[in-house]
C-alpha cells in the first residue's frame, strides 16, 4: 500500500510504501537499515504486492540522537535504478 505526496512544483509522489517506521515499532538503530532494505527491494522491482510502479528513483531520511533538542545526527540516502 503505497501514500502519494502531492506537490505543487513536482506533482504526485510515492511517500511510503510499508508506513514508514510505525509498522516496525520504530526500533533503535534499526530503522535505517528496514528503509534502505524496503528502497532497495522495490527498485529491484521485487517488492511484490508493495510494489511502487516504476520505481527508478529513492530517497531515505533517517535522523537520531539527541543534541538539545534537536536530532545529533542525520543521514539522507539517494537511490537510482541503473
Amino acid at each position: 500500500m503505497s501514500a502519494l505526496c502531492r506537490n505543487s512544483t513536482a506533482g504526485e509522489r510515492t511517500r511510503s510504501s510499508k508506513r514508514a517506521s510505525a509498522s516496525r515499532g520504530h526500533p533503535v538503530a534499526a530503522t535505517g537499515l528496514a528503509q534502505i532494505y524496503e528502497l532497495t527491494t522495490q527498485l529491484r522491482h521485487s517488492a511484490g504486492a508493495r510494489q511502487v510502479e516504476g520505481a527508478r528513483l529513492a530517497l531515505q531520511e533517517n535522523s537520531g540522537g539527541l543534541l538539545g533538542i534537536e536530532e545529533g545526527a542525520a543521514v539522507v540516502t539517494i537511490l537510482q535504478r541503473s
